[in-house]
């Protein structure tokens, strides 16, 4: 902690104190990805990650943003390379919230966007795909707890070279965040730094040609 604090003197300790008043995994937080069908030449692989820091932050009480990762602090501060990290982040973004008897809540429905980063001592994958995710709660309670089950993502974006042992995978989410939005800024800046320094991958560049 004491490089990040060193670089960002200024609300450092804000900070520090926003993410010991809440933040660390309260639950049995754990995201688990298992491939359904696997990418040529691999025999499929599975993800899994119990996250240390799980927070969100909101904006109205029918939209959430989760993010949870098994990263430290230090290894959250945008200065820092990737050499030498191992970890994973994820982002859940709820953009409206079932209400039973209106909105449908089979697992084929959907109402949330998934983002999942690995980072491997400098190589980089980001999955994206989608699920059904039923809080309970509501946006803006300190405590938000939420499952998302048969949720499918696949690698979107990745560093160069970099072999995808999942492929088509399916997607199985169950987080306690508590509401903190400093940390949620942490978390997110991180993954967003990510997205920007990878590629997209040729499967999400011919879905786009085909989508114009």
């Amino acid at each position: 902690m004491a490089g990040f604090c060193k670089r960002r003197a200024i609300g450092c300790v804000a900070l520090v104190l926003a993410i010991a008043a809440g933040g660390c995994g309260v639950g049995p937080d754990r995201v688990v990805i298992r491939s359904i069908r696997a990418m040529e030449g691999t025999d499929g692989g599975r993800l899994e990650a119990r996250p240390e820091l799980v927070a969100y932050r909101t904006e109205a009480e029918t939209h959430a943003e989760i993010l949870a990762t098994d990263l430290t602090i230090n290894q959250l501060d945008p200065a820092e390379g990737f050499e030498g990290i191992r970890g994973q982040i994820t982002r859940i973004r709820m953009f409206t919230r079932p209400i039973a008897g209106k909105t449908p809540l089979s697992n084929a429905a959907g109402n949330a966007i998934v983002q999942h980063v690995v980072i491997n001592d400098g190589a980089l994958a980001v999955y994206g795909g989608a699920g059904l995710l039923r809080p309970k709660g509501r946006p803006g309670d300190t405590v938000l707890s939420a499952v998302l089950s048969n949720g499918t993502v696949r690698l979107t974006r990745a560093t160069e070279g970099l072999v995808d042992p999942v492929g088509t995978a399916r997607l199985d989410i169950a987080m306690t965040a508590t509401l903190n939005a400093p940390l949620s800024r942490l978390i997110a800046a991180r993954l967003d730094q990510i997205i920007e320094t990878t590629q997209p991958t040729l499967d999400s560049e011919d879905e786009r040609a085909e989508a114009r």
